[in-house]
């Protein structure tokens, strides 16, 4: 009966791992973010989110046609997701990340590029430049993804993860157990921090509902 390997999400399940998705400390920003200046990958990829508010779905989705470096702007479409493909008895014959539409209607947006995240994804497009003219491709096509692996091929979220906790236990951050969705809620912070608008910062975020920007991303007394 393949409707016996189905698992049921339990909602306590969320609660206890709300721990992981609080937003980085006031006080630990300024050295995180000079560890992940020392990374070339993630230095980009973090500030995409901590800087813009994408999801880490997002940004792994990224092509070079949704940055407007001319008027410092970031085009949200699309996000990776995991596509299952099952035998008649349900059995997962396999899995492949694939690129697919956002989370939400309300996902897909434009979002503003801070001059810090614009210096920091100028670097890498130069990086990855070098990278393609060394192995003979092209890796800043409008249509090659922003944080393409060593083929330009799409990044796996665990294999993305698995480099992330690997980096923050190397730089000394590991105690911490940050999640990449923790500089989204702390781009979220920010804005609170400073007096923005809630629907705008709802609509940076790209949630259908301003009340889950406010009860779920402002974690300022949380932290």
């Amino acid at each position: 009966n393949p409707m016996s390997k189905i698992k049921i999400q339990k909602r306590d399940k969320h609660i206890q791992e709300k721990e992981h998705y609080k937003a980085i400390p006031i006080e630990v920003r300024e050295d995180l973010m000079n560890a992940l200046s020392k990374s070339e990958f993630l230095y980009p990829l973090c500030l995409t989110m901590w800087c813009a508010g994408l999801r880490i779905g997002e940004v792994l989705a990224l092509k070079w046609r949704d940055i407007d470096f001319e008027r410092k702007l970031i085009g949200v479409n699309n996000a990776i997701t995991v596509d299952v493909k099952m035998d008649a008895l349900g059995r997962v014959t396999s899995r492949k990340t694939v690129i697919a539409d956002t989370k939400t209607a309300c996902s897909v947006r434009v979002v503003p590029m801070p001059d810090k995240l614009y210096d920091a994804l100028e670097k890498w497009k130069e990086n990855r430049y070098l990278d393609g003219k060394m192995c003979g491709k092209n890796f800043i096509t409008n249509d090659s993804l922003v944080f393409g692996d060593e083929q330009g091929n799409v990044r796996t979220y665990r294999a993305t993860d698995n480099n992330f906790k690997r980096f923050l236990k190397r730089m000394g951050f590991g105690d911490y157990k940050f999640h990449f969705h923790a500089f989204r809620q702390t781009f979220s912070n920010m804005m609170f921090e400073n007096n923005v608008n809630p629907k705008m910062t709802q609509a940076l975020l790209g949630h259908k509902d301003v009340k889950t920007t406010i009860m779920n991303y402002n974690s300022v007394d949380q932290v």
